[in-house]
């Protein structure tokens, strides 16, 4: 079992009327927990199995980068003009410290090796309430299958979205969201692995406030 705790941020920055440039870092502790009882062993009375060490906690840090174009557009059910992006493409390396992981099942010790992860989409508009958006996922991690995942995403009013991803391991993945405010926001996503593993369901809750850096516009 696993549960991370994460915080996260991330800047904008306008590089020209057309593009912008945001970097991000997320950093937090991951618990990893294993209930020695639930174990099925092959061998009765396996000597690799002698901990009563249930919980190990652990720094993890991540990094990323993302680029994305900007289109200024009126939207009907608003007073002002809000951003939309016409296509973003990015990068993320995730546990960049490599942290060494205590194993207490075999004698040698584990890594949370580097995930290296690149990201691309293109939103499609319908009208100033509806936009459709794909995207693409790929996954680097070494001595490990590579990894694509491809979706779509519906958005409506910038406010509510939904959609569905599927993972070349035949994975499926249904999300949705909301912004509750112009800053507050709650996403939920769920996986159906279809790996061998015994817990083929995973569920993730994201809670997000957006920081608004409040700038006067100077009208010529």
């Amino acid at each position: 079992e696993q549960n991370t705790i994460h915080f996260n941020y991330a800047y904008d920055l306008k590089l020209n009327e057309k593009l912008g440039l945001s970097l991000g870092i997320s950093g937090g502790t991951d618990i990893y927990a294993i209930n020695y009882q639930d174990l099925e062993l092959r061998q009765v009375n396996d000597p690799f199995i002698f901990s009563n060490k249930n919980n190990t906690v652990l720094p993890d840090f991540n990094i990323g980068i993302y680029l994305h174009s900007n289109k200024i557009y009126e939207k009907k059910t608003f007073s002002s003009s809000e951003t939309q992006k016409d296509f973003f493409v990015g990068i993320s390396v995730q546990h960049i410290l490599d942290v060494i992981i205590d194993n207490q099942i075999t004698a040698n010790d584990s890594y949370l090796k580097k995930h290296f992860n690149l990201i691309g989409g293109y939103t499609l508009p319908v009208n100033n309430e509806l936009a459709f958006e794909a995207n693409s996922l790929l996954k680097y991690l070494p001595q490990v299958p590579f990894q694509a995942e491809v979706g779509i995403k519906a958005k409506y009013m910038d406010s509510y979205w939904a959609g569905i991803n599927y993972r070349s391991s035949n994975d499926i993945i249904l999300k949705l969201g909301l912004f509750i405010s112009d800053n507050f926001l709650i996403a939920y996503s769920f996986d159906l692995l279809t790996s061998k593993i015994p817990n083929k369901i995973s569920h993730e809750l994201v809670i997000g406030y957006r920081i608004q850096n409040q700038q006067k516009e100077i009208k010529y």
